[in-house]
């Protein structure tokens, strides 16, 4: 098991997927940062020209509420959420993709004790990728946020920072173990493409919509986005941890458990190719 976990994070760092994807993590979230602080540059000269019409902007650009003051822990959050998780599971789908074409496994397969191992193994390397870019994510936002949007800081909570990401990166290590199965289970590297890009940007919320109309219809109250280990992370805010973390938690714990132990039970019944 450790000589195969060398092996795989051998195959992550040694690819120039992980090396792209925190490129682009760190040009996507200066972006956001930059934009960010040109609305809030923006909106100071509208509230000078025309108060009222500047206050209806706050409708679409939240970060106008800033300039009354900001958390430095909510500006650093909001940065994280900007195309993170497509970016995570983008190399997931790459990684998995990319092992079922060029027939890796078959390789090694036979070597090892218990072929579920490897269903372990990819999911721990992915979702060590996930932790990387959320990291660089964080880190990029925050030293944006202290030298873009000094003036208008006004406290340091860390530690609701620091909880917040916790659960983020517990979320995105559920949907990490969907994606994983996925690329497992179909064995193609187009459809592990394809999930990682449904799963990234949020494609799945149309289905869900549609589902809960259905519900509806049926005088069924079930919003089944809010027990979606996606549909909590759009909702996840500082504001929102307290009523979000139980279930967070629970529903992060249990979508990684039951996909991974699925994921186990293919790789150790399919005959390796």
């Amino acid at each position: 098991m450790k000589n195969l976990m060398k092996m795989d994070f051998y195959r992550l760092f040694s690819s120039k997927t992980i090396k792209i994807g925190a490129v682009i993590a760190c040009l996507m979230c200066a972006g956001y940062m930059f934009v960010s602080f040109g609305i809030l540059a923006f909106a100071e000269m509208a509230f000078e020209a025309d108060p009222l019409a500047a206050e209806g902007l706050s409708l679409f650009l939240p970060q106008i509420s800033w300039m009354q003051g900001v958390d430095f822990s909510e500006i650093v959050f909001s940065g994280t959420a900007v195309f993170s998780l497509f970016i995570g599971c983008m190399i997931t789908a790459n990684f998995m993709g990319s092992e079922q074409s060029c027939g890796y496994t078959k390789n090694f397969a036979g070597q090892l004790p218990d072929k579920g191992y490897m269903a372990i193994s990819k999911f721990a390397v992915t979702s060590f990728a996930q932790l990387i870019i959320l990291v660089i994510y964080t880190v990029v936002s925050a030293a944006l946020a202290l030298l873009l949007f000094g003036k208008y800081i006004n406290g340091y909570d860390i530690g609701a920072l620091l909880a917040a990401l916790g659960l983020r990166l517990m979320l995105y290590f559920a949907i990490n173990a969907i994606v994983v199965f996925i690329c497992t289970f179909t064995k193609s590297h187009a459809i592990a493409m394809v999930a990682g890009c449904i799963f990234g940007m949020g494609v799945t919320k149309v289905a869900y919509g549609a589902v809960e109309v259905v519900f509806s219809i049926l005088k069924i109250n079930l919003p089944i986005s809010s027990y979606m280990p996606d549909g909590i992370n759009s909702q996840l805010a500082l504001g929102t941890i307290g009523e979000l973390s139980a279930k967070a938690v629970i529903v992060s714990v249990a979508f990684t458990a039951v996909f991974l132990a699925s994921n186990y039970i293919v790789v150790r019944s399919r005959d390796v190719k």
